[in-house]
C-alpha cells in the first residue's frame, strides 16, 4: 500500500465555481494531487470523459461526487458524498436534525460515503444537532472557504470544539480537511482558492473503490 493525496470538496461551473471541470481537474493534476472529487451543488459531474483526458495510472484519478444541498428555515445543510453513480436529491425535513439525518441516510442508502460540511456556514448547526446524527463518519474539521467560520466565535463553537464534543461522547467521527474551492481564476484570502486542505488515503492502488474504501 502507499499514500495518495486528494481533495474531497471542489466546485466547477456546473454550480457556483468559476472554472470548468476540465480546468479544475488540470489544476489538481498539475499540483501533484493523486485524486479529486468534484462536488457541485445537487449536480453529478460525469468523470469518464475527464478521466480519459486527465487520468494516469497511479498518478491521477477523478472520483464522482456531489454536494447534496438542502436547508431548514434558512439554515444550510450541505452533505457531500463520494463515489456514487447517481444523483442524490435533498430530502428536506420537519426539523434541522431531521434534515441533516435525512440527507446522510439517503447518501448511505445509495452506497455513498457521507461527509458533513462546514456546519458554521451561516452558523447553521453545532454539536447539539450533530450528536443526534447516525450513519455519518466524516466531518469537515477544516474547510478552506473564507466564509465558513472554522474558528467559531460570538458564542458559536469552533469546528475543533464540535469534533471534540462528538469524540468525547463516543461518536466515531473522523476529521477531514478540504478546499471547498470555487475560485481558480482569482487569488487571495478573500477567495475560496484550491490547495488549502486535503486528505491522505493509504490504499493498494489508485482506483475509486480502493480510495473510497481507504477513506471509509
Amino acid at each position: 500500500k502507499r499514500w495518495y493525496k486528494g481533495n474531497l470538496h471542489t466546485h466547477t461551473t456546473h454550480s457556483d465555481g468559476d472554472s470548468t471541470a476540465m480546468e479544475v481537474a488540470a489544476w489538481y493534476k498539475g499540483n501533484r494531487y493523486h485524486f479529486l472529487v468534484l462536488t457541485d451543488h445537487n449536480y453529478l459531474t460525469e468523470v469518464e470523459g475527464l478521466n480519459q483526458a486527465h487520468a494516469a495510472q497511479e498518478k491521477f484519478l477523478l472520483i464522482p461526487g456531489e454536494e447534496v444541498t438542502d436547508s431548514h428555515k434558512g439554515k444550510p445543510v450541505h452533505i457531500n458524498w463520494v463515489a456514487l453513480s447517481k444523483l442524490v436529491m435533498p430530502t428536506g425535513g420537519a426539523t434541522l436534525e431531521e434534515t441533516i439525518q435525512g440527507n446522510v441516510s439517503a447518501i448511505a442508502a445509495a452506497g455513498g460515503l457521507p461527509s458533513v460540511n462546514h456546519p458554521n456556514f451561516v452558523w447553521a448547526f453545532g454539536s447539539k444537532e450533530l450528536l443526534q446524527i447516525q450513519g455519518a463518519s466524516l466531518f469537515e474539521v477544516y474547510n478552506g472557504h473564507p466564509g465558513v467560520n472554522n474558528e467559531g466565535g460570538g458564542g458559536y463553537e469552533s469546528l475543533d470544539e464540535m469534533w471534540d464534543v462528538l469524540l468525547t461522547a463516543g461518536k466515531r467521527w473522523h476529521g477531514i480537511a478540504v478546499d471547498d474551492a470555487h475560485h481558480f481564476k482569482v487569488l487571495g484570502k478573500q477567495y475560496s482558492n484550491p490547495g488549502r486542505g486535503w486528505v491522505m488515503a493509504r490504499a493498494g492502488s489508485l482506483e475509486a473503490g480502493a480510495i473510497t474504501a481507504a477513506i471509509r
